[in-house]
């Protein structure tokens, strides 16, 4: 039996080479991820005092000293409360990235980040979460694939209308769960984004649900916001909390209308799991400055 799900991460297992050219370089460019999340604590000066890790017992003994240590030396633009800098309590999750280095070591860095007031409006609204995941009808797991054993997660940024529809999507990313040359590899990615876009078309919104709506040159409001969909089998493991998960990562394509910032070393395939993420303006909120590792 086969499943998709929305935003979850994916599982952690061996990759299996398929035929193609080239899967020897395709094979250097796998990394392995890891989410990480807790409370960071940052002053009125944009200054981090403070980092706690969740479950930090589930954690390799490496990782729990690394992510605080880095992250205490962030920097972050003072945030304003009615003009007044103000210290801040956030939920965060990072997204750890390691490749093997050619010495046979790894490079492990904090690809991204994500920081969460510790009450959000609309993610604590059981309702409103409930009326997002129904307008979400998880795309169909393409047949070819299926009898491939090919597993995927892709990227989708959305462009949703204040009533709800969806006026452009494009997939950003496509992470695969397999080894394979690159025209092989390049295929199967356009056939999970195809897949997905399809699907994300049809989805319509909550009307009512408009987390950061802006204007485009014609007039028309609409808000932006990225769906991870993940395509795997209901017998792949599911990985707990402080272990490591493998991919080949796919290229990251830029829509075209997407003008507002992203997060300094952001990449969509280092998300949270959640499922739903609006992008805002960045004028909100926790906002680093450090530059993370691109790579």
């Amino acid at each position: 039996m086969k499943r998709i799900l929305l935003g979850l991460a994916v599982a952690l297992f061996a990759l299996p080479l398929q035929a193609g050219r080239g899967p020897g370089a395709v094979r250097k460019t796998i990394e392995s991820s890891m989410l990480v999340t807790g409370l960071i604590e940052v002053d009125e000066k944009g200054g981090v005092t403070n980092v706690e890790l969740d479950r930090p017992g589930e954690l390799p003994e490496g990782i729990r000293g690394f992510v605080p240590r880095s992250m205490i030396e962030w920097k972050f633009a003072p945030t304003l409360l009615n003009g007044v800098p103000v210290a801040l309590r956030n939920r965060f999750g990072v997204r750890l990235v390691a490749r093997k280095q050619d010495d046979g070591g790894f490079n492990v860095r904090i690809a991204s980040a994500q920081f969460d007031p510790l009450a959000n409006p609309w993610k604590d609204d059981k309702e409103t979460m409930e009326r997002l995941a129904s307008a979400m009808t998880p795309p169909v797991f393409p047949l070819s694939a299926q009898k491939a054993g090919v597993e995927a997660t892709v990227y989708l940024l959305l462009k949703v209308g204040a009533d709800g529809t969806v006026h452009d999507v494009v997939t950003e990313q496509v992470n695969l769960y397999f080894v394979a040359g690159a025209n092989v590899m390049d295929k199967w990615r356009k056939l999970f984004a195809d897949n997905s876009m399809r699907a994300a078309r049809g989805w319509r919104f909550p009307a009512d649900f408009h987390p950061a709506l802006t204007a485009d040159p014609e007039g028309r409001e609409y808000w932006v916001s990225r769906v991870p969909v993940d395509y795997r089998f209901s017998d792949s493991p599911e990985r707990a909390y402080g272990q490591w998960e493998t991919y080949v990562p796919g290229p990251w394509t830029r829509a075209p209308w997407q003008t507002r910032p992203d997060m300094p070393g952001f990449r969509p395939d280092t998300l949270a799991a959640g499922g739903l993420y609006p992008v805002g303006g960045g004028e909100e909120g926790l906002r680093l400055l450090t530059p993370l590792q691109d790579g």
